[in-house]
């Protein structure tokens, strides 16, 4: 095995190792002997990587942000009116729910939902839809509103126990943003 293989596999046995810990308790509980024990992996690899469970869990987060961007900007999108990137992005959440769910519901960082709407595809979007309605100052109202939003349907979505498919959950957030919004669809 290359070592860049024997990287790659490491990180994802720490990276599994601390969702299915998630599962169980508060990243503020979890130890990385802990992570190390369930990942069967040294915690001097461990410590290779990362400086604690918190470094861990940020490189996560990082990485649903490049999957979610990378997603987005491979997708095509007309962006002349329609909510096609917001149909886009809960699919993506839905295709990946667990990981999603986890780093949703144990978010250490309060910016998080903001890098998440932020990337460039949605950002464009978000300006795109709503740049001529408002001016420059009421675009940080209007931002805070769909991220804030967008993400508390999201993550109410995530923790049902049955939840409905995303393109569901894509209607009805694509609706509420019409509806609050209609000149920007």
């Amino acid at each position: 095995m290359s070592e860049n293989q024997r990287v790659r596999l490491s990180k994802q046995l720490l990276r599994q190792s601390l969702i299915k810990l998630l599962g169980e308790k508060s990243i503020h509980k979890v130890s990385v002997r802990e992570i190390c024990e369930q990942a069967q992996v040294n915690r001097s690899t461990f410590y290779k990587y990362y400086g604690s469970q918190y470094d861990l869990f940020h490189d996560m987060e990082e990485e649903i942000l490049a999957h979610v961007n990378n997603y987005l900007r491979d997708e095509p999108s007309t962006m002349t009116g329609d909510l096609s990137q917001i149909t886009k992005l809960v699919a993506f959440i839905g295709e990946n729910a667990e990981l999603c769910r986890i780093i949703i519901n144990h978010n250490i960082d309060p910016k998080f939902p903001e890098a998440l709407v932020n990337l460039p595809s949605l950002h464009q979007w978000i300006d795109t839809h709503f740049r001529v309605e408002y001016s420059k100052n009421e675009m940080e109202y209007v931002y805070g509103l769909v991220v804030n939003g967008g993400f508390s349907i999201i993550r109410m979505w995530l923790n049902k126990e049955n939840p409905e498919p995303p393109d569901v959950v894509a209607e009805v957030l694509c609706a509420t943003i019409a509806k609050l919004f209609p000149a920007a669809v």
